[in-house]
C-alpha cells in the first residue's frame, strides 16, 4: 500500500470535490455572499446562471439545499456535500475491486478519461431505479455526463438497502450537487484510477482514505487550538479521529479479546494465527491455581455473549477480524452465516455490533467508513468460509448481513 500516494489523493480529492460542489451551488444562486446577505431567490421564480428553467425536481432540490444551508452554514453544507461523494466513490471503488457491486460491470474507470463500463454499457443496466427509456433519451441527446450521473446515483441507492450507513438514499440537496465533469482525466475519478491496485487489497485503504481525506483539516484545526480559538464541532473528528497502524490494533485486540477466549477454549491452532498475542509470563505454583480457578466461567463463554468497548473506531475492523476467528466452529458450518448486525442510535451516537461491538462518542463521517469496513470484514468473512467454491461475485446483495440503522443527521 503505498499511504503517499493515497495521502496526495485524498487531499486532492477534497480539494477538488468542494470546487466542484460549490460550483454547482453557485450555478443554482446559492453562494457565500448570498448567505451571508439572506439575498437567495426563491427556487419558484429561479432560473439558473447558464439560463436554464429549472425542472420541478430541481426546484425540490434546491430547496433543499436552502434548507441545509440554513441549518448548518454553507461551508458545513458544501463540506458535507463534497464528502459524502468522496465516501461513496471510494466505497463503490473498494466494492469494484472485490467485485461485491450489485452489477456484473465495471463503475469507475479503471484508466484516467476512460469511459468507464457502467456507461458504455449502459443499456445492460439493471437496478431498481433505472428506467430503460431514459437511458435511451439520454443517449440519443449524447448527454453523456448527465447519464452517468443518472447510472451511479441509481448505483448508490441500490447499495443503500445491504449498507445504509455508507449509502442511504441520495439526499435531494447532495444529487443537485453532484460533481461535474467526472469522465475528465484530470477529475478525482481519474486521479482515483491512477491508485496502485495493489492498496485495495486491503481494508485498512478505506480508514486511511479517510484519515488523509481530513488532512488539510486537521492542520488548521490545529493551528486554530495554537491561537486559543474555540473550534466547532464539525472540526472535532478531523482533529482526533485518526488510523491506527494495524500492528498497534493486532497487540491490542488479540491480547485482550483473543487472551479472553483462549482462557476458557484453549486452542493452539488459534493461539499461531495471532502474531502479537503475548503469552503469560510464569507463575507461581500458588498464583496459577488461583487463575485456573478465575478462568472457569470462561469455558462457558459463548461468542456472542463477548462484548468489546471501544472509543475509537481505528481498533474496531481488527476487533472483527479476531472476534471472527473465535467464531469458526462456534458459527459456521456449511452455509455462510453470521450473526452480527450494526447498529446505529442517533441520540447516543453510539456504533456498535449487535451481541458484538460497542463504541461511544463517533461522529458520522468516521461513522461511514466504520460502516463500510466492518460490512466488508464480515461480508468477506462469510463468503470465504462457505463450502461452495463459487466466486463472490455470484453473491447478490440479498446474501449480505442486513445493517439494522436509523440516521444519524441532527
Amino acid at each position: 500500500m503505498n499511504k503517499s500516494e493515497l495521502k496526495n489523493f485524498a487531499i486532492r480529492a477534497r480539494l477538488s470535490l468542494r470546487e466542484r460542489v460549490q460550483a454547482r451551488a453557485a450555478l443554482y444562486g446559492v453562494t457565500p455572499a448570498a448567505c451571508t446577505n439572506k439575498t437567495i431567490a426563491p427556487s419558484a421564480d429561479f432560473r439558473r446562471l447558464d439560463g436554464g428553467v429549472l425542472t420541478g425536481r430541481e426546484i425540490r432540490q434546491r430547496a433543499a439545499l436552502i434548507a441545509r444551508v440554513t441549518q448548518i452554514g454553507y461551508e458545513s453544507a458544501m463540506e458535507e456535500a463534497a464528502y459524502t461523494w468522496f465516501n461513496r466513490i471510494v466505497a463503490i471503488k473498494y466494492l469494484q475491486e472485490h467485485n461485491l457491486l450489485p452489477l456484473p460491470l465495471r463503475a469507475l474507470p479503471d484508466a484516467p478519461g476512460e469511459t468507464p463500463q457502467l456507461l458504455r454499457q449502459a443499456q445492460d443496466v439493471t437496478l431498481p431505479e433505472v428506467d430503460p427509456d431514459t437511458v435511451l433519451q439520454l443517449l440519443d441527446q449524447n448527454r453523456a455526463d448527465e447519464l452517468y450521473k443518472y447510472l451511479l446515483i441509481a448505483l448508490c441507492n441500490a447499495l443503500a438497502e445491504p449498507l445504509p450507513g455508507m449509502f442511504e438514499t441520495i439526499r435531494e440537496e447532495c444529487e443537485l450537487l453532484f460533481p461535474d465533469s467526472l469522465l475528465k482525466e484530470d477529475s478525482v475519478l481519474g486521479e482515483l484510477a491512477r491508485l496502485e491496485p495493489d492498496s485495495w487489497q486491503e481494508i485498512q485503504v478505506i480508514g486511511w482514505l479517510y484519515q488523509y481525506y481530513n488532512t488539510q483539516l486537521k492542520d488548521e484545526t490545529f493551528e486554530l487550538l495554537k491561537k486559543n480559538i474555540k473550534i466547532t464541532r464539525e472540526r472535532i473528528g478531523a482533529a482526533t479521529q485518526l488510523f491506527t497502524p494495524e500492528w498497534i490494533v493486532r497487540y491490542m485486540v488479540e491480547n485482550s479479546l483473543g487472551r479472553l477466549w483462549l482462557e476458557g477454549h484453549p486452542d493452539e491452532n488459534l493461539r499461531m494465527k495471532w502474531r502479537y498475542f503475548m503469552d503469560e509470563a510464569p507463575q507461581t505454583p500458588e498464583v496459577t491455581e488461583k487463575l485456573r480457578a478465575i478462568r472457569v466461567p470462561c469455558a462457558g463463554l459463548q461468542p456472542e455473549q463477548l462484548t468489546v468497548l471501544e472509543k475509537t473506531l481505528s481498533t474496531l475492523i481488527q476487533t472483527n477480524d479476531t472476534y471472527e476467528s473465535t467464531q469458526i466452529d462456534a458459527f459456521f458450518e456449511s452455509k455462510p452465516k453470521i450473526d452480527a448486525f450494526l447498529k446505529i442510535d442517533a441520540n447516543a451516537q453510539k456504533v456498535g455490533i449487535q451481541n458484538g461491538i460497542l463504541t461511544p462518542d463517533v461522529l458520522e463521517t468516521g461513522c461511514r467508513f466504520y460502516v463500510c469496513g466492518i460490512f466488508l470484514v464480515c461480508f468477506l468473512y462469510c463468503v470465504l468460509r462457505t463450502s461452495e467454491k463459487r466466486a463472490v461475485s455470484s453473491f447478490p446483495l440479498s446474501c449480505m448481513p442486513r445493517l439494522i440503522h436509523s440516521s444519524i443527521h441532527p
